[in-house]
C-alpha cells in the first residue's frame, strides 16, 4: 500500500504554504495576538477567494469538495503558520459536520457562504461550553446531553474567557436548545465529531512539529564551534 503524497497533493500544499508564508507570516501572527479577535487582515478573505474555505462543501455548493487526504494537508500547513484563523474549526469541523447532518434547507442556507469565507462557522467541543472565536462565528456546531445543534450567533451570549495561548480567543456561550436547532442525538454522530476535532488539532500539531525541525537544522548548519560546522 502507498502512503505517499501524489504529486497533485505536494503541489496543492506548496501552494497553501505559499499563501500562508505571504499573508501570514510570523510578524502578522504576533501581531494577531492583541488583536480583539486574534485576526490577521485580509487573510480570512484570500483564504475564501482561494477555495480554501471551501475545501469540504460540495461542488453543489459552490466548494471543492475535496477529500480528507487534502485537508489534512492543509491542516499541516496551518500549524506550520501558526495561522490564529479559526479555518480548522470551520473547514475541519464545522462544515462537514452540517454537511452531512444538517438539513437541506441549512445546507443551502450556509454552506455556499461557508464556502466563499462571507460567514465564519466555528465548532465547539462536546463536552464543555468553551468556544474558539465565538465572538466573530455567525453559526456554531454546540453541543447539550450528547446532541449537536446548529445555533446562529443571534441566539448566543458569550463570555470571553482568558487562554493561556495568546493566540487563542475563547468564550463560554449560553444559549438554549430546541428543536429547531438541533442536527442529530445521534450517538454515532458525538463520536465523528470528538474524532473530527482531535485529528484536525494532530494535524495541525505535525505542522507546528515540522516547522520547529526545519528551523532547528537551518539554526544547526549555519552554527559553527571551535571554528568547525556544527
Amino acid at each position: 500500500m502507498d502512503f505517499t503524497f501524489s504529486e497533485d497533493q505536494r503541489l496543492f500544499a506548496a501552494t497553501l504554504r505559499d499563501i500562508l508564508s505571504a499573508d501570514c507570516p510570523p510578524e502578522a501572527v504576533r501581531s494577531s495576538w492583541k488583536h480583539p479577535d486574534a485576526r490577521i487582515h485580509g487573510l480570512w478573505e484570500t483564504l475564501g477567494g482561494t477555495g480554501v474555505l471551501g475545501m469540504t462543501v460540495p461542488e453543489s455548493h459552490e466548494g471543492l469538495g475535496m477529500d480528507a487526504v487534502d485537508l489534512v494537508l492543509l491542516l499541516e500547513e496551518l500549524g506550520r503558520a501558526a495561522c490564529p484563523e479559526p479555518v480548522a474549526e470551520h473547514v475541519a469541523v464545522a462544515v462537514p459536520l452540517l454537511r452531512d447532518h444538517g438539513s437541506a434547507a441549512l445546507r443551502d442556507r450556509w454552506l455556499s457562504r461557508a464556502a466563499t469565507g462571507d460567514v465564519v462557522l466555528t465548532a465547539g467541543s462536546p463536552v464543555d461550553d468553551l468556544v474558539l472565536a465565538a465572538s466573530r462565528a455567525d453559526l456554531m456546531l454546540l453541543g447539550v446531553d450528547g446532541a449537536l445543534h446548529a445555533v446562529s450567533a443571534d441566539l448566543v451570549t458569550c463570555t470571553a474567557q482568558q487562554s493561556v495561548d495568546a493566540s487563542r480567543r475563547l468564550a463560554r456561550v449560553a444559549w438554549t436548545p430546541s428543536d429547531e436547532t438541533l442536527l442529530s442525538d445521534d450517538p454515532a454522530v458525538l463520536e465523528e465529531w470528538l474524532d473530527r476535532g482531535a485529528w484536525a488539532a494532530a494535524a495541525q500539531a505535525v505542522g507546528v512539529a515540522q516547522q520547529l525541525l526545519d528551523m532547528t537544522v537551518a539554526y544547526v548548519a549555519d552554527r559553527e564551534q571551535f571554528g568547525r560546522p556544527v
